[in-house]
């Protein structure tokens, strides 16, 4: 472990120098670096919201009528043992009633389901 010759001191003190000069800029690029991230990941999150909600509404379920939902919503319905098992929240046709408003509609209009 010799002592540096002095043109490799002098090589080595640059080194250090510039070095010095490098790392004190970092933090600050490391924070340009930081918020561009978060703004990316935002965007990130954005668009994956927007590609689920035009996913549902291209869901074929959404297309199909109102005849083919009561058939589908009376497959579902528990076989009643009593009057009283059509006023329980939980059965089919209120479930089903809840999904959104066309079911609703379709579901309310349908007797055979209550």
């Amino acid at each position: 472990n010799d002592a540096p010759l002095d043109s490799e001191r002098t090589a080595l003190e640059t080194v250090v120098r510039e070095g010095k000069a490098s790392l004190s800029s970092l933090p600050q690029r490391i924070a340009v670096v930081r918020e561009t991230l978060k703004i990316l990941l935002q965007e990130q999150t954005h668009t994956v919201k927007h590609i689920t909600d035009a996913k549902v509404l291209l869901n074929p379920v959404r297309r199909l009528p109102a005849d083919v939902l009561i058939d589908i919503f009376a497959a579902c319905l528990p076989e009643r043992t009593n009057y009283t098992d059509s006023l329980d929240a939980k059965s089919a046709p209120w479930v089903l009633s809840q999904v959104c408003a066309f079911w609703r509609q379709t579901a309310l209009a349908s007797t055979e389901l209550w």
